[in-house]
Protein backbone atom coordinates (compact mmCIF):
# COMPACT_ATOMS: atom_id res chain seq x y z
CA UNK A 1 0.00 0.00 0.00
CA UNK A 2 2.74 2.76 0.69
CA UNK A 3 4.22 1.82 -2.56
CA UNK A 4 1.25 2.20 -4.15
CA UNK A 5 0.42 5.70 -2.52
CA UNK A 6 4.12 6.87 -3.54
CA UNK A 7 3.55 6.11 -7.03
CA UNK A 8 0.43 7.88 -6.95
CA UNK A 9 2.15 11.14 -4.75
CA UNK A 10 4.72 10.57 -7.59
CA UNK A 11 2.28 10.97 -10.57
CA UNK A 12 0.39 13.45 -9.09
CA UNK A 13 2.99 15.49 -8.38
CA UNK A 14 4.60 15.43 -11.76
CA UNK A 15 1.36 16.18 -13.34
CA UNK A 16 0.99 19.33 -11.49
CA UNK A 17 4.47 20.49 -12.39
CA UNK A 18 4.66 19.44 -16.19
CA UNK A 19 0.87 18.87 -17.10
CA UNK A 20 -2.33 20.56 -18.52
CA UNK A 21 -3.40 21.49 -14.51
CA UNK A 22 -0.56 23.92 -14.21
CA UNK A 23 -2.50 26.30 -16.37
CA UNK A 24 -6.00 27.63 -15.59
CA UNK A 25 -8.47 27.59 -18.23
CA UNK A 26 -10.81 30.53 -19.60
CA UNK A 27 -14.27 29.79 -18.00
CA UNK A 28 -16.04 30.47 -21.93
CA UNK A 29 -13.39 27.95 -23.29
CA UNK A 30 -14.26 25.40 -20.24
CA UNK A 31 -17.62 25.49 -20.93
CA UNK A 32 -17.37 25.27 -24.82
CA UNK A 33 -14.93 22.39 -24.03
CA UNK A 34 -17.53 20.67 -22.46
CA UNK A 35 -20.36 20.97 -24.44
CA UNK A 36 -17.99 19.75 -27.29
CA UNK A 37 -17.42 16.84 -25.73
CA UNK A 38 -20.84 15.61 -24.39
CA UNK A 39 -23.19 13.82 -27.00
CA UNK A 40 -27.25 13.79 -26.49
CA UNK A 41 -28.17 10.03 -25.58
CA UNK A 42 -29.52 7.42 -27.89
CA UNK A 43 -33.37 7.69 -28.96
CA UNK A 44 -35.84 5.82 -26.68
CA UNK A 45 -39.38 5.32 -26.28
CA UNK A 46 -41.42 5.36 -22.96
CA UNK A 47 -44.58 5.65 -21.24
CA UNK A 48 -46.33 9.47 -21.57
CA UNK A 49 -46.72 9.36 -17.96
CA UNK A 50 -42.76 9.22 -17.51
CA UNK A 51 -41.58 11.70 -20.16
CA UNK A 52 -42.02 14.87 -18.24
CA UNK A 53 -38.32 16.52 -18.15
CA UNK A 54 -37.61 14.58 -21.92
CA UNK A 55 -36.73 16.35 -24.55
CA UNK A 56 -38.63 14.85 -27.68
CA UNK A 57 -36.75 12.81 -30.39
CA UNK A 58 -38.79 13.51 -33.09
CA UNK A 59 -41.62 15.29 -34.21
CA UNK A 60 -45.73 14.43 -33.39
CA UNK A 61 -47.91 14.64 -35.15
CA UNK A 62 -51.89 14.66 -34.16
CA UNK A 63 -53.97 11.87 -35.38
CA UNK A 64 -57.33 13.54 -35.08
CA UNK A 65 -59.00 17.13 -35.30
CA UNK A 66 -58.77 18.77 -31.95
CA UNK A 67 -61.95 19.65 -31.19
CA UNK A 68 -62.90 16.33 -33.10
CA UNK A 69 -66.23 18.12 -33.61
CA UNK A 70 -68.23 21.65 -33.69
CA UNK A 71 -68.62 21.32 -29.70
CA UNK A 72 -70.54 23.79 -27.09
CA UNK A 73 -68.53 25.87 -25.09
CA UNK A 74 -71.00 26.74 -22.62
CA UNK A 75 -74.00 25.02 -20.85
CA UNK A 76 -76.74 26.51 -22.28
CA UNK A 77 -79.26 26.64 -26.00
CA UNK A 78 -78.10 25.52 -29.66
CA UNK A 79 -80.24 27.79 -31.39
CA UNK A 80 -80.42 29.25 -34.97
CA UNK A 81 -79.05 32.96 -34.33
CA UNK A 82 -80.99 34.76 -36.96
CA UNK A 83 -84.11 33.64 -34.42
CA UNK A 84 -83.10 35.90 -32.00
CA UNK A 85 -81.78 39.26 -34.12
CA UNK A 86 -85.15 41.02 -32.24
CA UNK A 87 -84.75 39.55 -28.21
CA UNK A 88 -86.33 38.14 -26.05
CA UNK A 89 -87.65 35.08 -27.92
CA UNK A 90 -89.63 32.01 -27.15
CA UNK A 91 -88.02 28.49 -28.56
CA UNK A 92 -89.11 25.14 -28.37
CA UNK A 93 -86.76 22.83 -26.51
CA UNK A 94 -86.55 19.72 -28.83
CA UNK A 95 -83.44 17.85 -27.37
CA UNK A 96 -81.02 17.65 -24.38
CA UNK A 97 -77.65 17.05 -25.63
CA UNK A 98 -75.38 15.96 -22.33
CA UNK A 99 -71.46 15.50 -22.83
CA UNK A 100 -71.12 12.69 -24.61
CA UNK A 101 -74.18 11.90 -26.25
CA UNK A 102 -74.62 12.57 -30.19
CA UNK A 103 -77.67 14.74 -31.33
CA UNK A 104 -80.45 13.12 -32.47
CA UNK A 105 -82.89 15.82 -33.86
CA UNK A 106 -81.61 19.04 -36.23
CA UNK A 107 -82.57 22.51 -35.33
CA UNK A 108 -84.68 24.60 -37.24
CA UNK A 109 -85.87 28.12 -36.95
CA UNK A 110 -88.18 28.39 -33.62
CA UNK A 111 -86.43 25.35 -32.09
CA UNK A 112 -83.05 24.82 -29.44
CA UNK A 113 -81.45 21.95 -27.99
CA UNK A 114 -80.38 21.98 -24.16
CA UNK A 115 -76.37 21.32 -24.53
CA UNK A 116 -73.77 20.65 -21.82
CA UNK A 117 -70.15 22.15 -22.05
CA UNK A 118 -68.71 19.68 -24.97
CA UNK A 119 -71.08 18.29 -25.93
CA UNK A 120 -71.55 18.11 -30.13
CA UNK A 121 -73.58 20.82 -31.54
CA UNK A 122 -76.69 19.65 -33.13
CA UNK A 123 -77.41 20.33 -36.92
CA UNK A 124 -78.84 23.68 -38.17
CA UNK A 125 -77.83 24.95 -35.20
CA UNK A 126 -75.04 28.11 -35.40
CA UNK A 127 -74.52 29.63 -31.87
CA UNK A 128 -74.90 28.35 -28.04
CA UNK A 129 -76.80 30.61 -26.08
CA UNK A 130 -75.61 30.69 -22.77
CA UNK A 131 -78.36 29.45 -19.85
CA UNK A 132 -77.59 32.56 -18.01
CA UNK A 133 -78.98 34.49 -21.11
CA UNK A 134 -81.89 32.58 -20.83
CA UNK A 135 -84.94 32.06 -18.49
CA UNK A 136 -87.94 28.89 -18.31
CA UNK A 137 -91.00 28.90 -20.59
CA UNK A 138 -93.66 30.17 -20.80
CA UNK A 139 -94.78 26.77 -21.64
CA UNK A 140 -93.65 23.37 -20.68
CA UNK A 141 -91.05 22.57 -23.08
CA UNK A 142 -89.95 25.93 -24.12
CA UNK A 143 -87.56 28.87 -23.49
CA UNK A 144 -86.89 32.35 -23.66
CA UNK A 145 -83.95 33.67 -25.24
CA UNK A 146 -83.51 37.10 -23.73
CA UNK A 147 -80.57 38.15 -25.19
CA UNK A 148 -79.57 38.35 -29.37
CA UNK A 149 -75.96 36.13 -30.27
CA UNK A 150 -74.29 36.28 -33.51
CA UNK A 151 -73.77 33.28 -34.87
CA UNK A 152 -70.53 31.21 -34.34
CA UNK A 153 -71.38 32.33 -30.63
CA UNK A 154 -70.06 29.91 -28.14
CA UNK A 155 -68.76 26.84 -29.98
CA UNK A 156 -65.57 25.70 -30.48
CA UNK A 157 -65.62 24.64 -33.94
CA UNK A 158 -63.94 21.24 -35.33
CA UNK A 159 -59.75 21.33 -35.91
CA UNK A 160 -59.73 25.30 -35.10
CA UNK A 161 -56.78 24.23 -32.53
CA UNK A 162 -54.66 21.59 -34.20
CA UNK A 163 -56.13 19.53 -37.72
CA UNK A 164 -55.39 16.09 -38.08
CA UNK A 165 -51.83 15.45 -39.32
CA UNK A 166 -50.78 19.16 -37.99
CA UNK A 167 -46.87 18.48 -36.12
CA UNK A 168 -48.09 19.77 -32.56
CA UNK A 169 -44.53 19.64 -31.16
CA UNK A 170 -41.13 19.47 -32.69
CA UNK A 171 -38.20 17.26 -31.74
CA UNK A 172 -36.00 18.74 -29.23
CA UNK A 173 -39.57 20.28 -27.53
CA UNK A 174 -39.38 19.31 -23.70
CA UNK A 175 -41.96 17.71 -21.97
CA UNK A 176 -43.71 19.88 -19.00
CA UNK A 177 -47.13 18.76 -18.06
CA UNK A 178 -48.90 20.86 -20.28
CA UNK A 179 -47.27 19.20 -22.97
CA UNK A 180 -48.48 15.59 -21.50
CA UNK A 181 -52.38 16.57 -21.95
CA UNK A 182 -51.67 17.43 -25.37
CA UNK A 183 -49.80 14.03 -26.73
CA UNK A 184 -52.41 12.35 -24.36
CA UNK A 185 -54.84 14.28 -26.49
CA UNK A 186 -52.90 12.92 -30.24
CA UNK A 187 -53.33 9.45 -28.71
CA UNK A 188 -49.30 9.06 -27.51
CA UNK A 189 -49.55 6.69 -25.53
CA UNK A 190 -45.69 6.20 -26.28
CA UNK A 191 -43.67 9.43 -26.53
CA UNK A 192 -40.26 8.96 -29.17
CA UNK A 193 -37.56 10.84 -26.68
CA UNK A 194 -33.76 11.08 -25.46
CA UNK A 195 -33.23 8.47 -22.32
CA UNK A 196 -31.93 10.08 -19.37
CA UNK A 197 -28.31 9.81 -18.65
CA UNK A 198 -26.75 7.05 -16.13
CA UNK A 199 -25.15 9.31 -13.69
CA UNK A 200 -23.02 7.99 -10.26
CA UNK A 201 -22.11 10.37 -7.86
CA UNK A 202 -18.99 10.06 -5.00
CA UNK A 203 -18.12 12.28 -2.25
CA UNK A 204 -14.53 11.82 -1.14
CA UNK A 205 -12.45 12.99 1.89
CA UNK A 206 -11.00 11.53 4.81
CA UNK A 207 -13.20 14.13 6.85
CA UNK A 208 -16.32 13.81 5.36
CA UNK A 209 -18.73 11.41 7.08
CA UNK A 210 -22.92 10.72 5.76
CA UNK A 211 -25.34 13.12 7.14
CA UNK A 212 -27.07 11.06 9.68
CA UNK A 213 -23.74 10.87 11.72
CA UNK A 214 -22.83 13.11 14.32
CA UNK A 215 -19.28 14.92 13.38
CA UNK A 216 -16.81 14.01 15.55
CA UNK A 217 -13.95 16.51 16.20
CA UNK A 218 -11.97 17.24 12.43
CA UNK A 219 -15.16 15.55 10.82
CA UNK A 220 -17.76 17.18 8.25
CA UNK A 221 -21.57 16.49 7.11
CA UNK A 222 -21.39 15.40 3.43
CA UNK A 223 -23.48 17.78 1.87
CA UNK A 224 -22.24 17.18 -1.39
CA UNK A 225 -23.93 13.83 -2.29
CA UNK A 226 -27.69 15.07 -1.25
CA UNK A 227 -27.13 18.40 -2.86
CA UNK A 228 -26.24 16.77 -6.18
CA UNK A 229 -29.16 13.83 -5.69
CA UNK A 230 -31.44 16.89 -5.26
CA UNK A 231 -30.10 18.71 -8.18
CA UNK A 232 -30.33 15.95 -10.89
CA UNK A 233 -33.64 15.04 -9.55
CA UNK A 234 -34.63 18.48 -10.58
CA UNK A 235 -33.66 17.35 -13.84
CA UNK A 236 -35.37 14.60 -14.07
CA UNK A 237 -31.98 12.27 -13.03
CA UNK A 238 -31.60 9.76 -10.40
CA UNK A 239 -28.30 9.70 -9.41
CA UNK A 240 -26.43 6.93 -8.11
CA UNK A 241 -25.27 7.34 -5.21
CA UNK A 242 -21.41 5.72 -4.88
CA UNK A 243 -21.05 6.98 -1.28
CA UNK A 244 -18.32 8.47 0.34
CA UNK A 245 -14.81 7.34 -0.20
CA UNK A 246 -11.71 8.08 1.61
CA UNK A 247 -8.29 10.05 0.69
CA UNK A 248 -6.97 6.45 0.07
CA UNK A 249 -5.84 5.85 -3.50
CA UNK A 250 -7.00 1.88 -3.60
CA UNK A 251 -10.79 2.76 -2.10
CA UNK A 252 -10.61 5.90 -4.82
CA UNK A 253 -9.65 3.73 -7.27
CA UNK A 254 -12.40 1.12 -6.77
CA UNK A 255 -14.91 3.91 -6.58
CA UNK A 256 -14.14 5.67 -9.50
CA UNK A 257 -13.53 2.73 -11.46
CA UNK A 258 -17.44 1.50 -11.04
CA UNK A 259 -18.27 5.37 -11.72
CA UNK A 260 -17.13 4.42 -15.35
CA UNK A 261 -20.06 2.36 -16.25
CA UNK A 262 -22.36 5.26 -16.00
CA UNK A 263 -22.82 7.93 -18.67
CA UNK A 264 -21.77 10.32 -16.64
CA UNK A 265 -19.50 10.43 -13.42
CA UNK A 266 -19.78 13.37 -10.45
CA UNK A 267 -16.64 13.74 -8.06
CA UNK A 268 -16.62 15.74 -5.63
CA UNK A 269 -13.83 17.05 -3.78
CA UNK A 270 -9.96 15.55 -3.71
CA UNK A 271 -9.27 17.94 -7.18
CA UNK A 272 -6.99 20.43 -5.73
CA UNK A 273 -3.39 20.40 -5.30
CA UNK A 274 -2.83 19.25 -1.46
CA UNK A 275 -0.90 15.77 -0.96
CA UNK A 276 -4.06 13.97 -0.40
CA UNK A 277 -5.94 15.23 -3.48
CA UNK A 278 -5.25 11.68 -5.43
CA UNK A 279 -8.30 12.03 -7.95
CA UNK A 280 -6.84 13.63 -10.78
CA UNK A 281 -3.83 11.05 -10.88
CA UNK A 282 -6.20 8.01 -10.58
CA UNK A 283 -8.58 9.50 -13.02
CA UNK A 284 -5.49 9.47 -15.46
CA UNK A 285 -4.69 5.73 -14.55
CA UNK A 286 -7.94 4.30 -15.40
CA UNK A 287 -7.56 6.10 -18.95
CA UNK A 288 -9.21 8.97 -18.42
CA UNK A 289 -8.12 11.73 -20.77
CA UNK A 290 -8.22 15.15 -18.27
CA UNK A 291 -9.08 17.59 -20.92
CA UNK A 292 -9.30 20.55 -18.07
CA UNK A 293 -8.27 20.47 -14.20
CA UNK A 294 -8.36 24.52 -13.52
CA UNK A 295 -10.65 27.23 -14.71
CA UNK A 296 -10.21 31.10 -14.04
CA UNK A 297 -13.11 31.10 -12.19
CA UNK A 298 -13.85 31.82 -8.03
CA UNK A 299 -14.80 29.52 -6.87
CA UNK A 300 -14.55 26.37 -8.65
CA UNK A 301 -11.00 26.97 -9.48
CA UNK A 302 -10.27 23.11 -9.39
CA UNK A 303 -12.62 21.73 -11.47
CA UNK A 304 -11.66 18.76 -13.85
CA UNK A 305 -13.18 17.51 -16.75
CA UNK A 306 -12.01 14.24 -18.70
CA UNK A 307 -13.70 11.80 -20.71
CA UNK A 308 -12.94 7.96 -20.43
CA UNK A 309 -14.55 6.04 -22.97
CA UNK A 310 -18.49 7.30 -23.61
CA UNK A 311 -18.15 8.19 -19.79
CA UNK A 312 -17.37 12.28 -19.09
CA UNK A 313 -16.10 12.85 -15.21
CA UNK A 314 -16.68 16.26 -13.84
CA UNK A 315 -14.32 16.26 -10.72
CA UNK A 316 -15.61 19.15 -8.41
CA UNK A 317 -14.21 21.19 -5.33
CA UNK A 318 -15.28 19.70 -2.08
CA UNK A 319 -16.28 23.05 -1.15
CA UNK A 320 -20.29 23.09 -1.19
CA UNK A 321 -20.47 26.69 -3.18
CA UNK A 322 -17.87 25.95 -5.21
CA UNK A 323 -19.52 22.62 -5.80
CA UNK A 324 -23.06 24.33 -6.64
CA UNK A 325 -21.54 27.06 -8.84
CA UNK A 326 -19.52 24.20 -11.16
CA UNK A 327 -22.33 22.03 -11.18
CA UNK A 328 -24.71 24.62 -12.22
CA UNK A 329 -22.83 26.16 -15.03
CA UNK A 330 -20.89 22.83 -16.04
CA UNK A 331 -22.59 19.80 -15.25
CA UNK A 332 -25.92 20.75 -15.97
CA UNK A 333 -25.63 22.14 -19.21
CA UNK A 334 -23.52 19.08 -20.16
CA UNK A 335 -26.74 16.30 -18.80
CA UNK A 336 -28.97 18.86 -20.57
CA UNK A 337 -27.17 18.50 -23.71
CA UNK A 338 -27.51 14.50 -23.33
CA UNK A 339 -30.93 14.68 -22.64
CA UNK A 340 -31.18 16.72 -26.10
CA UNK A 341 -32.57 20.19 -25.12
CA UNK A 342 -32.22 23.02 -27.47
CA UNK A 343 -31.30 25.68 -24.63
CA UNK A 344 -28.58 24.16 -22.44
CA UNK A 345 -26.87 26.87 -20.11
CA UNK A 346 -28.98 28.47 -17.19
CA UNK A 347 -30.74 32.00 -18.47
CA UNK A 348 -28.55 35.28 -17.41
CA UNK A 349 -30.26 38.76 -17.24
CA UNK A 350 -28.93 42.35 -16.99
CA UNK A 351 -29.38 43.87 -14.01
CA UNK A 352 -28.51 47.00 -11.69
CA UNK A 353 -26.12 46.30 -8.66
CA UNK A 354 -27.71 47.36 -5.33
CA UNK A 355 -24.97 47.75 -2.98
CA UNK A 356 -21.32 47.95 -4.21
CA UNK A 357 -19.57 44.38 -4.06
CA UNK A 358 -15.32 43.58 -3.95
CA UNK A 359 -13.67 40.45 -4.99
CA UNK A 360 -10.21 39.53 -5.75
CA UNK A 361 -9.07 40.45 -9.70
CA UNK A 362 -7.80 37.84 -11.40
CA UNK A 363 -10.52 35.11 -12.00
CA UNK A 364 -13.77 35.24 -13.29
CA UNK A 365 -16.02 35.66 -9.67
CA UNK A 366 -19.82 34.45 -8.76
CA UNK A 367 -21.14 35.95 -6.09
CA UNK A 368 -24.89 35.05 -4.28
CA UNK A 369 -27.21 37.32 -5.04
CA UNK A 370 -31.02 38.46 -4.70
CA UNK A 371 -32.85 39.32 -7.37
CA UNK A 372 -35.91 42.02 -7.57
CA UNK A 373 -37.94 43.32 -10.34
CA UNK A 374 -39.17 47.35 -9.61
CA UNK A 375 -40.54 49.78 -11.88
CA UNK A 376 -37.31 51.09 -13.63
CA UNK A 377 -35.96 46.92 -14.05
CA UNK A 378 -34.12 44.54 -12.44
CA UNK A 379 -31.60 45.23 -9.43
CA UNK A 380 -29.41 42.62 -7.43
CA UNK A 381 -28.47 42.58 -3.83
CA UNK A 382 -25.24 40.71 -3.24
CA UNK A 383 -25.67 38.86 -0.32
CA UNK A 384 -22.55 39.01 2.35
CA UNK A 385 -20.52 35.80 1.51
CA UNK A 386 -17.51 34.35 3.18
CA UNK A 387 -16.29 31.71 0.77
CA UNK A 388 -16.53 29.11 -0.69
CA UNK A 389 -17.38 26.99 2.70
CA UNK A 390 -20.73 29.32 2.96
CA UNK A 391 -23.57 27.33 1.90
CA UNK A 392 -25.69 29.18 3.49
CA UNK A 393 -25.17 32.37 1.71
CA UNK A 394 -26.37 30.28 -1.70
CA UNK A 395 -29.24 28.75 0.22
CA UNK A 396 -30.97 32.16 0.82
CA UNK A 397 -30.02 33.55 -3.12
CA UNK A 398 -32.09 32.99 -6.65
CA UNK A 399 -28.83 34.11 -8.58
CA UNK A 400 -25.50 34.57 -8.94
CA UNK A 401 -23.62 37.84 -9.45
CA UNK A 402 -20.67 37.67 -12.73
CA UNK A 403 -17.80 39.68 -11.32
CA UNK A 404 -15.54 40.34 -14.35
CA UNK A 405 -12.02 39.38 -13.48
CA UNK A 406 -10.27 42.09 -14.62
CA UNK A 407 -11.65 44.19 -11.54
CA UNK A 408 -11.55 44.49 -7.73
CA UNK A 409 -14.61 46.20 -7.20
CA UNK A 410 -18.05 47.29 -8.53
CA UNK A 411 -19.79 49.76 -7.38
CA UNK A 412 -23.13 50.25 -6.44
CA UNK A 413 -25.84 51.36 -9.98
CA UNK A 414 -23.32 49.40 -12.07
CA UNK A 415 -25.17 46.94 -14.75
CA UNK A 416 -24.18 43.22 -14.00
CA UNK A 417 -25.05 40.11 -15.29
CA UNK A 418 -26.42 37.75 -13.60
CA UNK A 419 -26.67 33.63 -13.81
CA UNK A 420 -30.41 32.63 -12.73
CA UNK A 421 -30.75 30.21 -9.67
CA UNK A 422 -34.01 29.62 -9.25
CA UNK A 423 -35.22 26.28 -10.90
CA UNK A 424 -34.81 24.11 -14.26
CA UNK A 425 -35.97 24.84 -17.63
CA UNK A 426 -38.06 21.33 -17.79
CA UNK A 427 -40.22 21.93 -14.81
Amino acid sequence: MLRQHTNVMSAFRSFLLFGVGASMVDFSDALRTVLAHVQRLQAASVPLGEAVGLALAEDVASDVDMPPFDKSAMDGFAVVAADLHAAPRVLRVVEEIPAGAVPTRAVHPGECSRIMTGAPVPSGADAVVRVEDTKPGPADGETTVVKPIEAGGNICFRAEDVARGDVVLRAGHVIRPPEVALLGSCGCARVPVFRRPRVAMLSTGNEVVPVDRVPAPGQIRDANGPYLAARLRALGVEAASLGIAPDEPSRLRAALAEGMQYDALVVSGGVSRGDYDFVPAILRELGTELIFESVAMQPGRPTVFGVCGRTVVFALPGNPVSLMVTSELFLVPALRTMLGYREVNPRRRKAILAEPVHHRPGRLAYVPGILSETESGWTVRPLPYHGSAHVAALSQSDCLVVLPAEVAAVEAGSPVEVVMMTGDRSV
